[in-house]
């Protein structure tokens, strides 16, 4: 994967002291795969006893219908990676990416990374921090269940106080299409731990539409 834009300067050796936001349990799902959003993918309806690829957007009328093909069949989503800065024309096909301002304009380039897998796997804050707001984000194609949270992390960016004291910096980290229960409890000002369990997966319902 190419590398990502890096304000904050953190280093390899910082990395390894952040906790995993998912774990791949590969007992119970394929090996992870990382997606390329910038080409359009297979459109496999479930209506035709097709199963959508990961990273799909699911028209809500279809919602019903693929959860219950899905429990039925025991299939299971696969853990899948989306990449950061990838430009998605053919993936943002709701009203949610076009600019209102004048309708025609559409943002088309994603600026985060997706981690995609089972329903109801655990999702785990990468480091301590507190929650700065959480709620549910409905229209479809949004992040449905969303937490944020503010962490603050040692920066390696030259201090304008040059008093020897190491600087810190806040970062915002956006976990999104989580399921309704992890939203339940997380006032802003909440204290979290990295490694903590913070939310789950979400089904269709409650995560945006995505499969």
């Amino acid at each position: 994967m190419e590398a990502y834009p890096n304000p904050l300067r953190i280093t390899e050796e910082m990395r390894k002291d952040f906790h995993p936001v998912v774990v791949f349990d590969t007992k119970k799902s394929e090996p992870y795969t990382v997606m390329d959003f910038t080409k359009r993918q297979p459109d496999e309806s479930p209506e035709d006893g097709g199963r959508p690829s990961p990273g799909s957007l699911i028209p809500p009328d279809q919602w019903a219908l693929l959860t219950k093909e899905r429990k039925k069949s025991k299939a299971v989503i696969p853990f899948a990676v989306g990449r950061y800065d990838e430009d998605r024309r053919h993936m943002y096909s709701s009203d949610l990416f076009v600019d209102a301002s004048n309708g025609s304009d559409a943002r088309t380039v994603h600026v985060g990374i997706d981690i995609g897998g089972p329903v109801g796997t655990k999702v785990h804050a990468f480091a301590d921090g507190v929650v700065h707001s959480a709620g549910f984000n409905s229209e479809w194609g949004d992040y449905g269940n969303v937490i944020v949270v503010e962490h603050e992390l040692p920066s390696t960016m030259p201090s304008e106080d040059d008093d020897g004291k190491s600087s810190t910096a806040k970062i915002y980290a956006l976990y999104g299409h989580l399921d309704a229960g992890s939203i339940r409890g997380k006032k802003p000002g909440k204290r979290i731990k990295m490694g903590q369990v913070i939310g789950r997966m979400g089904d269709l319902k409650d995560n945006g539409g995505w499969y």
